[in-house]
C-alpha cells in the first residue's frame, strides 16, 4: 500500500505524517488543520470581505426600497439618489468576489507546484508515473 506523500503548506516541502512543525521552514501544520494554506494566509482578509458583505447586503436592501418609495412617489431626486450607492454596492461586491478568486488562484497554483514536485520526484527516482 503506497503511503500519501505529505508536504508543508507553507514552503511545499516533504514532511512526515507526525511533524507538528515544518523542520524546513519553522510553520506550525497543526494550527489551522481545516484551512487551506490561502484561507490561512488572508484569514483576516477573507473575514473583512465577509463582513462588508453582509454590510453591503443590507444597505442595499434599504437602498433598493428607498428607491421603490422614489418610484412610488414619482420622485426623481429619491430615484438618483439611490440608484447610485446601489451601483455603487454592486461594484463593490464584484470587487469583494474578484478577491476570492485571486485566492482560489493562488491555492490551485499551491496545489499544481505540490502536484508537479511529486511528479518530478517519481520521474527522478524512477517510479511509474
Amino acid at each position: 500500500m503506497e503511503e500519501e506523500e505529505l508536504f508543508c503548506s507553507v514552503c511545499n516541502r516533504d514532511i512526515k505524517e507526525e511533524d507538528d512543525i515544518c523542520p524546513h521552514c519553522g510553520s506550525d501544520l497543526v494550527e489551522f488543520e481545516d484551512e487551506s494554506p490561502s484561507e490561512r494566509k488572508y484569514h483576516i482578509l477573507i473575514r473583512i470581505r465577509e463582513s462588508i458583505k453582509i454590510l453591503m447586503a443590507v444597505l442595499g436592501a434599504a437602498l433598493f426600497i428607498g428607491l421603490l418609495y422614489g418610484i412610488f412617489l414619482k420622485d426623481m431626486d429619491i430615484i438618483m439618489y439611490t440608484i447610485v450607492p446601489i451601483i455603487d454596492i454592486g461594484m463593490l461586491l464584484i470587487f469583494f468576489e474578484l478577491i476570492k478568486v485571486f485566492i482560489d488562484l493562488e491555492q490551485n497554483s499551491r496545489t499544481q507546484t505540490r502536484l508537479l514536485n511529486k511528479l518530478l520526484k517519481n520521474v527522478s527516482s524512477g517510479k511509474q508515473v
